[in-house]
C-alpha cells in the first residue's frame, strides 16, 4: 500500500480553503502522509484547543464530507467561530459546518 499525500492547512486557514479541491491543496500547503486506505483527506493543524478532546499543536487528519458513520466528526460552530469533536450525525447547517470524519491524531504535530 502507498501512502497518500495529505494538505496540512492550518485552522486559521480552513474555512477560506474549505471548498478547494484536495489537488489544489495538496500544490498550495505543506504535506505529511497517511498510510491507509482513504480518499479525500486533509490535515488540520489546530491553533487553539479543543476542550477536554485537543491541544493547540495537534494534526487531525480528517476525511472531508459526510459521513453516515459512528466515528467522531470535526465541525465548526459558526456562531462562536471554534471547532470542536462530536459524535453526532445530525447538524443544524445554520450554525454548524462539517469538516468530516476524524481518522487519525497526532498529537502536537508542530
Amino acid at each position: 500500500m502507498n501512502p497518500a499525500a495529505v494538505p496540512v492547512i492550518k485552522e486559521s486557514l480552513l474555512l477560506q480553503n474549505f471548498d478547494k479541491r484536495i489537488g489544489e491543496l495538496v500544490a498550495t500547503h505543506p504535506l505529511t502522509y497517511f498510510f491507509g486506505t482513504a480518499r479525500n483527506l486533509i490535515g488540520v493543524l489546530l491553533q487553539n484547543d479543543i476542550a477536554g478532546v485537543n491541544e493547540a499543536g495537534d494534526l487531525l487528519i480528517v476525511k472531508r464530507g459526510l459521513s453516515g458513520s459512528g466515528k467522531e466528526k470535526l465541525v465548526y460552530d459558526k456562531t462562536t467561530k471554534k471547532l470542536f469533536v462530536t459524535n453526532e450525525s445530525c447538524f443544524d447547517s445554520d450554525v454548524i459546518r462539517l469538516v468530516g470524519d476524524i481518522v487519525e491524531e497526532r498529537f502536537n504535530g508542530r
